[in-house]
């Protein structure tokens, strides 16, 4: 038996998921404001129909659980995602649930800026 080989759990999807920590500015003090994300991923195998789900989840309180804002689907022809969110903290996650290929994450690049303080 061949263990961890491939990028499926035998022709069934794994369900791979990778999940940021808060980012915030001046440790919440102030809102930040996400316009853009530039993802940077490689897709291993079949290319044409390989998909990540990107949600960005946020919170304006401290204490308080983070709510999904906005969803977005990731494939290997996305240059640039348009997305608004305004919030104290945002957390960004990925999942992966398709079958037959592998990803890499690099770096993101994020346009965020600094959005006041109420």
């Amino acid at each position: 038996y061949n263990q961890e080989f491939g990028d499926d759990a035998e022709g069934t999807a794994m369900g791979e998921w990778i999940e940021s920590g808060e980012v915030s500015v001046a440790d919440g003090d102030s809102f930040v404001m996400l316009s853009r994300i530039i993802p940077d991923f490689k897709f291993r195998r079949i290319t044409q129909n390989a998909a990540i789900t990107l949600t960005i989840k946020k919170t304006d309180f401290p204490l308080i659980a983070p709510t999904s804002k906005v969803i977005k689907t990731i494939s290997s022809s996305t240059k640039q995602l348009h997305v608004r969110v305004r919030a104290r903290e945002v957390v960004l996650r990925m999942d992966g649930t398709g079958i037959g290929y592998g990803w890499t994450m690099g770096d993101f690049r994020i346009d965020i800026r600094t959005s006041g303080k109420r």
